[in-house]
């Protein structure tokens, strides 16, 4: 009987333990979509990119917030200052069912990047799209003055 040697082994042993974390991966995507599917921008970026991919740039604070039947959550924001487009008064700005969904909050103040419903009227936006609450918006706010087409602008609230 033929003596196999331990380092033979151990590498048997361990690729065993390789494929078993990748069955217990694939099957932790599969059984808890959710991990597999994290948003995976963590803060919203430089305004360049942001600026250049919407299609409205707005500052405003959320006055109501709705979860709507499809899962979406839909803000109605009063406008303060926008750039790109004409906005006046109170807008609805929805965002996605999923987990890069911007967490609007009534009474929070933001500067909004948005664009155009891919499937009809309104506005929309996400996490990854650059918008963030005014108050870590410094840097953004200085690039907007500096280079954004402001449309419209009213006295603050």
């Amino acid at each position: 009987m033929s003596r196999v040697p331990q380092s033979a082994t151990r590498f048997a042993a361990s690729a065993k333990n390789r494929r078993a974390s990748a069955l217990l991966a694939l099957g932790l995507a599969f059984a808890m979509p959710g991990l597999a599917s994290a948003c995976r921008c963590l803060d919203p970026g430089p305004a360049a990119p942001a600026y250049s991919k919407a299609s409205v740039v707005l500052t405003g604070t959320v006055l109501r917030v709705r979860t709507n039947a499809d899962a979406t959550v839909t803000a109605t924001v009063r406008v303060a200052q926008s750039w790109k487009q004409s906005l006046s008064g109170e807008v609805e700005l929805s965002t996605v069912a999923t987990t890069c969904a911007f967490p609007f909050a009534e009474g929070g103040r933001y500067v909004f990047f948005a664009r155009q419903q891919p499937t009809g009227p309104g506005i929309y936006t996400a996490r990854c799209m650059g918008s963030a609450d005014i108050g870590q918006s410094t840097a953004t706010l200085e690039w907007l003055r500096r280079h954004g087409r402001p449309r419209q602008d009213i006295v603050s609230p």
